[in-house]
């Protein structure tokens, strides 16, 4: 019983009490001076505790900055604006209730630059919250609540003065056209009745990830490492997936991510420049090569290294008689579907001034031939420009600099290299 507790007006300290025995989710009240116990429901009990143990730590908030700015710099990188939407449609294509089809995704991008019906629906169903991006939506709180009220052109200058506005709305719609066009057939099959789309707006959600879906035990897990709720809920969802629909699940993995691993191995095998690639590229990513160039398309995450990458591995070991055609493969499995252990402040750190070498790939930050170099000279022909010219006045390797700043700014910190490395040419550096 909770009567005549008032927080606005009294002061009052939380905290769990072993009294009295035999209940659970009590809370220790002190007011002017004298101790009271009050029962709260589970989820209210949670809440107040975490108010002091997660919300007013230092030491969380501040690890938590690193993790934050990696996922930004991940999710506005124009590579994951293309990579991102391709690699949804590969795991809607399994998971989908209602049988989504690549053309699905053409069918929510239109829906999404008309602003249709659908669209709204979509929106106002709730469904649209279970994206990745949508997680980071401080300006959907700000700016874009103002943009909404004016006109297009306006909208258009708002976000071209904005460039990060822009960069989150483009990543957003390339993850929310997965789900529109799931949420359409959705609609289609269970009607326009409250209840059909509730139903299309649940499938709609978890068709790739729902990235809204996390438990109370890894709140502080994923505030200070970048992408440990999407690794969780990546296995999660195929777990939960092939338990419930276990024929459909093997059939369609089958027919789309390892019939196309097959081929594409077929078709690559011979060709030197495929052997070259490294092999967390074969790993990751589905390679088609042309006469003048090699294209990357990137597999689902769990379903591509279980279902795709070990029929590669497979084939190799079986045509090459490679004793070491299956080494990495299962650290591979653990870096595309396990979440880190280790805080995002510390990695980049650690890979580059301890252990020298990415965690990800395995592969050496500083080749073996340069470490005897001095510290400045240490770069190659992929080093930029900026890492060069802090590693002269720092005297630090130039690669290390490279290496510290896409560990905490992803995608998006190699396209701001490149930027001022032309700046630095322009003007003579």
């Amino acid at each position: 019983d909770t009567d005549g507790l008032d927080l606005d007006n009294a002061a009052t300290i939380f905290r769990p009490s072993p009294f009295p025995a035999g209940k659970e989710n009590i809370l220790t009240v002190w007011r002017e001076g004298k101790k009271g116990f009050y029962q709260v429901e589970p989820e209210l009990y949670r809440a107040l505790l975490s108010l002091d143990k997660e919300s007013a730590n230092m030491l969380i908030n501040l690890l938590s900055k690193p993790a934050a700015l990696l996922r930004a710099g991940a999710t506005l990188s124009p590579d994951f604006m293309v990579r991102n939407p391709i690699r949804d449609m590969w795991t809607a294509l399994v998971y989908s209730k209602y049988g989504y089809k690549p053309a699905d995704f053409a069918k929510g991008l239109f829906s999404i630059l008309k602003k249709d019906d659908l669209y709204w629906k979509f929106h106002a169903s709730g469904a649209a919250h279970g994206a990745m991006v949508s997680l980071d939506r401080d300006y959907l709180q700000g700016s874009l609540r103002g943009m909404l009220q004016t006109s297009a052109k306006d909208k258009a200058k708002t976000l071209l003065l904005n460039p990060l506005e822009l960069l989150r709305a483009l990543s957003e719609y390339g993850e929310m056209a997965t789900r529109l066009g799931e949420f359409g057939r959705g609609v289609k099959a269970e009607g326009q009745t409250g209840e059909g789309v509730r139903k299309a707006a649940l499938s709609a959600r978890d068709v790739t990830l729902d990235f809204a879906r996390w438990g109370y035990v890894g709140k502080i897990p994923n505030r200070v490492i970048a992408f440990f709720n999407a690794n969780v809920q990546g296995m999660d969802k195929m777990v939960r997936e092939f338990k419930r629909n276990p024929g459909r699940s093997i059939l369609r993995s089958l027919l789309y991510v390892t019939l196309p691993s097959i081929i594409l191995y077929m078709m690559n095998r011979d060709d030197e420049r495929y052997q070259e690639l490294p092999q967390w590229e074969k790993d990751l990513f589905w390679i088609i090569l042309t006469p003048k160039h090699v294209f990357r398309i990137p597999k689902p995450f769990e379903l591509g290294v279980i279902f795709g990458t070990l029929a590669e591995r497979m084939l190799e070991y079986v045509y090459t008689e490679d004793p070491d055609a299956f080494k990495g493969y299962l650290n591979t499995v653990k870096e595309a579907g396990l979440p880190d252990i280790l805080p995002t402040a510390f990695t980049g750190w650690l890979e580059a001034f301890y252990a020298n070498k990415s965690f990800f790939t395995d592969r050496p930050i500083v080749p073996v031939g340069e470490e005897r170099l001095p510290a400045e000279m240490q770069y190659g022909n992929y080093t930029s420009e900026t890492a060069k010219l802090i590693g002269r006045y720092l005297h630090i390797s130039p690669r290390k600099a490279d290496h510290i700043a896409y560990s905490y700014g992803g995608g998006l910190a190699r396209y701001g290299t490149r930027v001022l490395d032309q700046l630095l040419k322009a003007v003579g550096a």
